[in-house]
């Protein structure tokens, strides 16, 4: 979001979120509020703005409340279920996708490290339709561990002080996680109103694609914190969890949505849009059969993305109660991605060169996988994913070449 334009008021109305249940019904609703946030899209991408009601209806359909356990009612939907609903979300409008996964990331870490009381306080926050956003990322540091962000005890109090960015969601939220190392070097979580004196969000988030993540800076000047609103982050990496991995699947069920919203246009914009190559000898684009196969491979190597996102969701279903030691380190070994996965998607010599206008809206997808991997760490990402998956199933990479290059499918959808 440019920081020159005018920014509405997120958090205006009340929330009032519907509860759902069970996971059907969180994969019925993703489809429902993914049909609703498609249309308008491309449009918001390019304006860099999203109308608040677009955000409330969002927010109140009870998705972002969906991982709460059942014993404070929730649904306490299996991670499969979660990176599938971000998934179907993201591949209508990447940004929006984008916006609850450090939404979920945070309720994760109250129900890894928060107290009873915490928990039925934040649990029930969300349930009802609050936004979290973080405030957990730096600019300027040496890596992205250099945290300069201070947590201190005053006279009057627990203050923090320091610039955080790359803060998704941020304009959108009632509430911010802010990350500081308190007087001891320890990582801790501070749960701040987004209203909080001493808070301030500052809208100066602009690139190419994922325009209305609003993932900008945040100011934490002297801000005052209650003892209670602190989690002691710290205990969910010094010790076996599965935070890191959780992060990790949502985030990549993000670039799957993305990955088939970017297929899907380009299927549409080849019909729409795209000349044939003069020697094909066919009328449409569409009808070449060199690009007929490039959309086949592209389809079945997502397909196999998306089938390693579920099994992955899976081990982490397995192990969120019963992580051992020994299979914690496991999933922090070493993996090796197979060579048979493309280095990078072929989005554009299937477009032609109209796909670079603005007028052709629907291709806003592929700019949000340049801006969207690109905020990830994809080494990070590949890893964690396939530790889970590879090694934790038994899913073993040679299997893995097997579904991403012998899957064959019927592309007929040029002919509809």
């Amino acid at each position: 979001m440019p920081v020159t334009q005018d920014t509405p008021d997120y958090i205006q109305h009340p929330p009032h979120a519907y509860r759902i249940t069970s996971d059907e019904e969180a994969i019925s609703i993703a489809h429902e509020i993914a049909a609703y946030l498609q249309p308008g899209a491309a449009e918001r991408d390019l304006s860099g703005v999203v109308p608040p009601e677009v955000v409330d209806t969002f927010s109140n359909s009870g998705l972002w409340g969906i991982t709460i356990p059942r014993e404070y009612g929730g649904a306490e939907v299996s991670a499969a279920t979660l990176a599938a609903v971000i998934a179907i979300i993201s591949a209508a409008d990447p940004a929006l996708g984008q916006i609850p996964q450090n939404h979920y990331c945070l309720l994760e870490d109250i129900r890894l490290q928060g107290s009873d009381e915490q928990r039925r306080f934040f649990f029930e926050l969300a349930l009802s339709g609050h936004r979290f956003a973080n405030a957990l990322s730096e600019t300027g540091g040496k890596t992205v561990q250099d945290i300069q962000t201070r947590l201190t005890r005053t006279a009057e109090g627990l203050r923090i002080n320091g610039r955080k960015g790359y803060c998704t969601g941020s304009l959108y939220a009632h509430w911010l996680g802010v990350l500081a190392l308190d007087e001891e070097g320890r990582a801790q979580l501070a749960f701040v109103p987004r209203r909080a004196p001493g808070l301030t969000v500052v809208n100066d988030w602009a690139c190419l694609g994922q325009r209305t993540t609003s993932s900008g800076t945040v100011l934490v000047d002297n801000l005052p914190v209650e003892p209670f609103n602190l989690i002691a982050s710290w205990k969910s990496y010094d010790t076996p969890t599965l935070a890191g991995p959780f992060a990790q699947l949502t985030t990549a069920a993000i670039d799957a949505g993305i990955a088939r919203a970017a297929l899907n246009d380009t299927v549409s914009f080849v019909n729409q849009f795209a000349r044939p190559w003069i020697d094909a000898g066919v009328e449409r684009a569409g009808d070449d059969p060199l690009t007929i196969y490039q959309i086949g491979v592209l389809d079945s190597r997502i397909a196999a993305a998306e089938a390693l996102l579920e099994q992955a969701g899976k081990v982490l279903d397995r192990y969120k109660h019963h992580l051992s030691e020994r299979r914690w380190r496991w999933l922090r070994s070493p993996w090796r991605a197979p060579k048979s996965l493309p280095p990078k998607p072929r989005w554009r010599p299937l477009h032609g060169c109209l796909s670079w206008g603005e007028r052709v809206q629907p291709i806003h997808a592929t700019t949000s996988i340049a801006t969207g991997v690109m905020a990830a760490c994809t080494r990070c990402t590949i890893l964690c994913a396939g530790n889970t998956t590879c090694l934790a199933t038994g899913f073993s990479t040679a299997r893995l070449r097997r579904v991403t290059t012998g899957t064959r499918r019927d592309h007929a959808r040029f002919s509809r």
